[in-house]
């Protein structure tokens, strides 16, 4: 006698397969379709004792994976907390971070503006860039020795008119006695105003409008201490 449960098999397989909600196969729909496919099998040919084995070992995988993964998103939550909460410590200090941006004020006369070079430089330019990218203002220092570069912008453009209010952004060019490039690295100076979350990590909103990662500040100061950098108003 030919016992066909073939049918039976799939369908309580499906079922098994169909976690409430449409949500992935876990631990307990791959204990679900294991019964399943225990309690329809053919019984003129059952599952020998090597598939069951393999099949046990496959269901271990699946809780020890899931129960990493929520040993990860633990962690990740705790972390997640603490970087919050570090961020927000910062609201109300004065830090440097790591930034081009420039930002002017509809009450700017004029802007300290700073950066560091990695070497002796024989030639060092300054392009002031707007928001699309355009440079405005190109400025000539002449040689610098390694370490912090200060200048004044005086706001204008290259043509003398006053720049409008707004966020801009500086490149360097800078080059050895070879004429080969010299690295730089350009530092803001502000006081915290505000953490932003927008981009799913905390940022700190810098003088109003610069946003810098944790890992870009690279100073906590007094306030009113004379600083590197493109300062920002507070």
């Amino acid at each position: 006698m030919q016992v066909d449960v073939t049918g039976d098999t799939k369908s309580a397989a499906a079922s098994a397969l169909n976690p409430v909600g449409g949500k992935e196969l876990d631990k307990t729909a791959f204990l679900k379709l294991l019964v399943a496919q225990l309690r329809n099998q053919n019984p003129l040919e059952p599952m020998s004792n090597t598939e069951f084995v393999a099949q046990l070992a496959q269901f271990s995988s699946v809780e020890q994976l899931v129960s990493v993964n929520e040993g990860l998103n633990t962690l990740q939550m705790q972390q997640m907390g603490m970087s919050n909460a570090q961020a927000a410590s910062f609201i109300g200090k004065d830090v440097e971070v790591r930034s081009d941006t420039l930002e002017v004020g509809s009450d700017d006369k004029e802007l300290k503006v700073g950066f560091k070079i990695e070497g002796d430089a024989a030639t060092v330019q300054v392009n002031i860039r707007d928001a699309s990218g355009a440079v405005v203002r190109t400025i000539d220092l002449g040689g610098n020795p390694k370490g912090d570069v200060t200048f004044d912008w005086d706001l204008r453009n290259d043509q003398g008119v006053v720049v409008p209010p707004g966020s801009y952004r500086m490149d360097v060019v800078a080059k050895d006695d070879a004429g080969s490039p010299v690295n730089w690295e350009a530092h803001a100076r502000g006081v915290v105003n505000g953490v932003s979350y927008e981009n799913g990590y905390p940022e700190l909103i810098v003088g109003g409008s610069i946003k810098a990662a944790l890992g870009d500040v690279v100073g906590v100061y007094p306030a009113g201490e004379t600083v590197l950098g493109a300062q920002t108003t507070p």
